[in-house]
């Protein structure tokens, strides 16, 4: 009840601030006015989670349909994320009020707007009662599939494919957003007297331009000619592969740009 009394309460504001022109401080000040008080947590009753607001991604805008990628580096484009990450930075603070240990862990405002972090769940109600938040949703990370590399080819008409078309997909460069990777595998060693398509160097300069969501470097990222970046969006280490029994990742960039090897019984793959 007191958590719907409270939704209640802050949507009439957020009508308000429609109606009345109140600015978005006003809005979030009345959010934080009628949070419930600041309780301490023990990592037991954390967990990983999405937080995501109301309002459109930079690449919802209509602008972006016509003009791609070149959309992100517009003023406009730059204004609308710097809208984001204003709400984003409220909601944070309300969340903070909360939990006073809380931190953002990873701003998404191209394709999406939120954030993740790690929160205890049980003050995720008071969370979806900010005006500024559309929804909050755990971090799925269990998902498992098992992989079938040896006939993936011929399964997906692969070979017919590229007989009849000339198109191989030789030379270009992909991107993979999937669970566990593991870039140990002989599918993503290094190419041997093939000029990188994206080089360190690129990667520093592309991560200086445009930046990232959290902090990073190329040294991180970037592991060799075949595998020019790989990075795991929960934390900023350098990647490394947490759970062997999760290969869903390693299974679709295998298709995708798995370099052909041969298995320890001859078997080509």
């Amino acid at each position: 009840m007191k958590h719907s009394i409270t939704r209640t309460l802050l949507s009439a504001a957020a009508a308000a601030a429609l109606c009345c022109s109140l600015s978005i401080n006003t809005v979030q000040a009345l959010a934080e006015e009628l949070a419930p008080p600041a309780v301490s947590y023990d990592d037991s009753e954390l967990g990983d989670f999405i937080v995501r607001l109301a309002g459109d991604a930079v690449l919802a805008a209509p602008e972006a349909s016509g003009q791609g990628a070149d959309y992100i580096d517009t003023d406009a484009a730059q204004s609308a994320e710097d809208r984001l990450r204003s709400a984003q930075d409220m909601v944070a603070k309300h969340i903070r009020s909360l939990y006073p240990e809380f931190e953002i862990k990873r701003r998404f405002t191209l394709t999406a707007n939120g954030f993740s972090c790690r929160l205890p769940e049980s003050i995720i109600p008071d969370i979806e009662a900010d005006p500024l938040v559309e929804e909050v949703s755990p971090v799925r990370t269990d998902f498992m599939s098992e992989p079938q590399l040896a006939t993936a080819r011929e399964l997906g008409g692969i070979t017919d494919f590229c007989n009849n078309t000339d198109c191989t997909g030789e030379g270009e460069v992909i991107a993979v957003i999937d669970t566990e990777f593991d870039v140990t595998h002989d599918m993503f060693a290094a190419m041997e007297g093939k000029e990188a398509r994206i080089t360190k160097d690129d990667v520093f300069a592309i991560s200086r331009k445009a930046g990232f969501s959290s902090k990073l470097s190329s040294d991180k990222v970037y592991l060799s000619n075949k595998v020019p970046f790989a990075y795991d969006y929960s934390d900023d280490t350098p990647y490394t592969l947490n759970d062997n029994s999760r290969y869903h990742g390693t299974h679709v960039s295998g298709i995708a740009a798995g370099n052909r090897f041969t298995t320890s019984d001859g078997k080509e793959i």
